[in-house]
């Protein structure tokens, strides 16, 4: 399913994946451009997904996402970061912060 109040160009979405509502009919997500949204994962309410980002399969996000990173878990935390003029992506390392209501870190 997916129900968006914005789709960018060259959007990817795999099989079993959600893409909508999370409490109400108005809150319901902007994609950004180059976004591929993986097998399974799920992406509700009123958040925003920047451009170039991938979220990892069986994924959860309910926080906005910035631009040029991939995103994964329940909730997603960012595990790579793509920089400024770099198309290759940097991997984050594995340790975990504590969390918070934003969207966190894997560092």
């Amino acid at each position: 399913m997916i129900t968006a109040k914005e789709i960018g160009a060259n959007f990817t979405v795999r099989q079993l994946a959600t893409v909508g509502f999370a409490n109400n009919d108005m809150d319901c997500p902007k994609i950004g451009d180059n976004v591929t949204i993986g097998v399974g994962a799920r992406v509700l309410g009123g958040v925003t997904i920047g451009d170039e980002v991938v979220v990892a399969a069986n994924s959860l996000v309910i926080a906005d996402v910035p631009p040029g990173v991939t995103v994964m878990g329940v909730p997603t935390k960012i595990v790579s970061r793509r920089t400024t003029g770099n198309p290759e992506f940097r991997v984050i390392e594995q340790q975990a912060k504590p969390s918070t209501n934003s969207l966190d870190e894997v560092n």
